[in-house]
């Protein structure tokens, strides 16, 4: 062929190129629309619109930030998982994807040190994180968790409420949530008081072994109340454990466990003294304070 010719088109491939045309400029419209509405929104999150997209926007939902970069292979096998569940869940939680490569500083900031990492923004604050390329399920498992609905939304109302009555039905209809979150958690435990003064053992018992996948210190005073529960003292003794949260009265009711203990050598006072520094927080003071007295009578 000479420069200037063309190859003659007949009807046939004349159709078959307009039908092309059509249908390569429908998918890049579809193409178009994915990139404007998902990358650009989900991709480009860095320190000028985190503010926006992740602090403000976490007040309409929660937010899920992946921190990840183009050389981490771990990353690109999280990422389609996450857009996947996002679309799955139906719009009730929003993705966004940081590079750490491109925004150090928000790394740092959120004190990332391994990546793939996901921090769950809701209401303004981080409320849970987890590294690496988690299996499907266990993300679900996180995102179930974590992600509010109407149902925790009513049981957090009645656990806030002030009222006795309507707080234990808020713990008991907690029971029933495929899962709960660290708020919901901390609710139950403040008021699991109200089920010891009945001498609910049964129900305790129940929400104990619900939260322990939560907090898996409660082991220890799961095994407490099934080695101690047919003692005489032990209803008096469990409530004295709870009522520790209490402020003000933390340091008498550590100090006469203690006299109890260095009295008796009963081991029970011991592991109520342990488990009491696990209820008020083991960096908690009066935890310092009193491990280092209960050392001072074992050694």
């Amino acid at each position: 062929m000479e420069d200037g010719e063309s190859y003659p088109i007949d009807n046939q491939s004349f159709f078959i190129l307009v039908c092309m045309f059509f249908y390569f400029k429908k998918f890049l419209k579809k193409l178009d629309w994915k990139i404007s509405t998902q990358f650009f929104y989900i991709m480009v999150v860095n320190s000028t619109n985190f503010d926006k997209e992740v602090i403000q926007f976490s007040f309409e939902k929660p937010v899920l930030v992946d921190f990840w970069a183009e050389w981490c292979g771990p990353c690109k096998i999280l990422s389609p998982v996450l857009e996947k569940l996002e679309k799955l869940y139906n719009g009730s939680w929003k993705l966004v994807k940081i590079n750490t490569d491109q925004e150090p500083q928000l790394a740092m900031q959120y004190r990332v040190s391994g990546i793939p990492h996901c921090i769950l923004f809701y209401q303004g604050k981080v409320i849970d994180s987890f590294t690496g390329a988690l299996p499907e399920k266990m993300i679900r498992n996180f995102l179930d968790k974590n992600i509010p609905s109407e149902e925790k939304e009513q049981v957090k109302k009645k656990l806030q409420s002030g009222d006795k009555e309507q707080i234990k039905e808020g713990i008991l209809n907690a029971l029933n949530l495929p899962s709960v979150d660290h708020e919901i958690v901390k609710h139950i435990l403040k008021n699991l008081i109200l089920f010891i003064k009945e001498k609910d053992l049964n129900t305790i018992q129940k929400i104990l072994n619900f939260l322990l996948p939560y907090k898996s210190e409660l082991s220890g005073l799961i095994d407490y109340i099934k080695k101690y529960k047919h003692e005489e003292s032990f209803w008096y003794d469990l409530e004295k454990l709870f009522l520790i949260n209490e402020e003000g009265i933390q340091a008498n009711i550590l100090e006469e466990i203690l006299k109890s203990f260095q009295t008796t050598k009963d081991e029970k006072y011991k592991q109520m003294l342990i488990l009491s520094f696990q209820i008020i927080g083991q960096a908690h003071p009066l935890s310092n304070e009193y491990r280092k007295k209960l050392s001072s009578l074992i050694f």
